[in-house]
């Protein structure tokens, strides 16, 4: 039977759909990032119709969502019977990856006063496009239209493999001010915009948060990460030492975590009750995440 969104859930999905649409597919792959992929990356259809429904979405849409994805080569389908089970395919799991240290991280991390910085070798169109998307997914910033930078926070960390892209490490001179680089290569104000929004729309949630069980919890904590992830990623990965340029990132992450904390025991226990032979007991890796 699918769950009815409870009050709490109707006003939060008003909330956002209000300020910007939510696409079902995009909430599909957060869930099969944070949620399926730690329990062997399958998943039968019915459990993300539920989880999906218990925000209000209607099957029809989901499975539509979940058709696309697959026709678009981000899911692939494994019929069972009289059934069908989905997982990420490998463009899923990578970018997912791509963000998943940073999603999960207990806090800021350090900056070792170097730069990376990312040259685009390519004309304009969709390819310079989706190389520049998967740049600013990596936390690099817009120098221009070719170059993009980030702050080294990992000095083991490299560059992207990404076809027409060169990458230069250069060491921050002392006596100059980092904060105006990042200020040319990111909008920082909009997004420490995104980071307030965050908090005061899911701050509501606190109180009640440890009484929710069952799908609604597999459905908020999808949900949580969902928003919280596009903020995340509209950000450098901005060090600890910054972190002033951003002042309602830490208040977002420590809500991220708490919320999380609160709802992965429920919603991994009602995981456990959605007899599959895909679906995995979660591995050691969730348990560690935001700690």
């Amino acid at each position: 039977m699918p769950s009815n969104p409870t009050h709490d859930t109707v006003q939060l999905m008003q909330t956002l759909q209000t300020r910007h649409p939510l696409k079902t597919w995009s909430l599909v792959i957060t869930f099969f990032g944070d949620t399926v992929l730690p329990r062997g990356g399958t998943v039968p259809l019915a459990v993300v119709v539920a989880v999906l429904g218990a925000l209000g979405i209607d099957a029809a849409t989901v499975r539509a969502a979940v058709a696309r994805l697959t026709r678009d080569g981000w899911l692939v389908r494994e019929r069972r019977g009289r059934s069908s089970d989905y997982r990420l395919d490998a463009r899923g799991r990578s970018t997912f990856a791509d963000a998943e240290a940073r999603i999960y991280a207990a806090s800021e991390p350090d900056f070792t006063g170097r730069w990376t910085f990312a040259v685009t070798h390519m004309g304009a169109g969709a390819e310079r496009n989706a190389v520049r998307d998967r740049l600013r997914t990596l936390g690099f910033g817009a120098l221009g239209n070719t170059v993009y930078v980030r702050p080294v926070t990992d000095p083991e960390q490299p560059g992207p493999e990404l076809d027409g892209v060169s990458y230069y490490d250069a060491q921050h001179a002392n006596g100059t001010d980092p904060a105006h680089l990042l200020a040319t290569a990111y909008d920082l104000p909009a997004i420490d915009t995104h980071y307030r929004r965050f908090t005061n729309d899911f701050s509501a949630l606190a109180a009640t948060a440890s009484s929710l069980h069952g799908v609604d919890a597999a459905a908020l904590r999808t949900l949580m990460i969902h928003e919280y992830r596009r903020a995340l990623l509209r950000a450098p990965q901005l060090p600890a030492s910054l972190s002033p340029l951003l002042a309602h990132r830490s208040p977002a992450r420590e809500l991220a975590a708490q919320l999380y904390g609160q709802w992965l025991g429920p919603s991994e226990a009602w995981l456990d009750t959605q007899h599959s032979a895909w679906l995995q007991a979660a591995d050691d890796t969730v348990s560690t995440r935001f700690m």
